[in-house]
Formats: structure tokens, sequence, C-alpha cells
């Protein structure tokens, strides 16, 4: 029997020079989501507009949002983000 030894991500808060990995990750995270849930076109152009390192340097730079990636591996290849940042939704908040 081989074991494989457990490799655990990392997790640091991001820099600025985190956009184009956040937008890789984000690529990756939409498609492997919505896949064979939304129609491909949607899919691209989602991706086009909003996983786009521009995107992300935007929310770096802004103040009222955080956000951490996480990587694994001794090259630290980025698997995943959290992002913390006001509610973004369709509907109307009440306080």
């Amino acid at each position: 029997m081989t074991v494989t030894p457990t490799i655990r991500p990392s997790i640091r808060p991001c820099v600025p020079d985190d956009a184009e990995r956040l937008a890789l990750v984000g690529k990756a995270t939409f498609l492997d989501t919505y896949a064979g849930m939304i129609d491909g076109q949607a899919i691209l152009r989602h991706c086009s507009e909003r996983q786009t390192p521009d995107y992300y340097a935007a929310a770096l730079a802004d103040p009222g949002r955080a956000l951490w990636i996480a990587e694994i591996g001794p090259n630290a290849a980025p698997v995943g983000y959290l992002e913390l940042c006001p509610p973004d939704l369709p509907v109307e908040i009440e306080a």
C-alpha cells in the first residue's frame, strides 16, 4: 500500500501583485462550479469581464475588501482564495 503524504495549502493575505493569481483561481473555480449549469458562452463572457487581473487589482485596492490566497506546494501554486466584502446582491438589504 502506498501512502500519499497530505499536502496542506498555506494561506496568506494578498498583496497587490496577486491580482493575476486571483484571476486564475477565479476563472478555474467559476468554471468548475458552473460548467454544465450555465451556457458555455455565458461562462466565457463572465470570466472575460469579472475574472480578470484588473478586476482583482481594483478589489485589492478597495479598503472595504480583504483578500487571502491559498497556495500549495514548494512553488506556491494558487489553489483558492477568500474575499471578505460588503454584499453585492440583487436584493435590498435592511440594516
